[in-house]
């Protein structure tokens, strides 16, 4: 049996049918989002610790490379000695970031440029550990 809806009625179930509408896509939007969010939060967060140690090898090898002519300048032998021993300080410092970046890089995957890269800084480390001076 076909019940005969007034206009009244029609609005009144087209409006709930609107309504229902809304609400199944505003949850299926707020669950895309969040997984979404989910993925940008773990890439951020990997991005983040990929910067931090750029961000130490960086400023190591500014200093580094500031205090080298300090060193060669030098006349003080307890300067010098106290700028090698920073020196020194700071290619081990250097040494425990590389490790943690390459672990991490390991566990997480790398990129293929970010496996170029670190193959060049491997170089250049090598280069500077032997006393040659890598031409790129």
């Amino acid at each position: 049996m076909i019940i005969a809806y007034g206009i009244g009625g029609r609005v009144v179930a087209s409006f709930y049918r609107i309504t229902i509408l809304m609400i199944t896509l505003t949850e299926s939007v707020i669950i895309q989002i969040s997984s979404i969010d989910l993925g940008l939060t773990t890439v951020s967060d990997v991005n983040s610790i990929k910067q931090r140690y750029t961000i130490n090898f960086r400023g190591s090898v500014r200093v580094r490379a500031t205090s080298l002519p300090d060193v060669v300048l030098m006349d003080d032998p307890n300067n010098l000695q106290d700028n090698v021993r920073d020196i020194a300080v700071l290619a081990q410092q250097d040494e425990a970031s590389a490790v943690k970046l390459d672990a991490m890089l390991a566990r997480n995957g790398a990129l293929p440029e970010e496996t170029s890269i670190m193959l060049m800084l491997g170089f250049c480390a090598m280069a500077m550990l032997v006393g040659v001076v890598p031409a790129f």
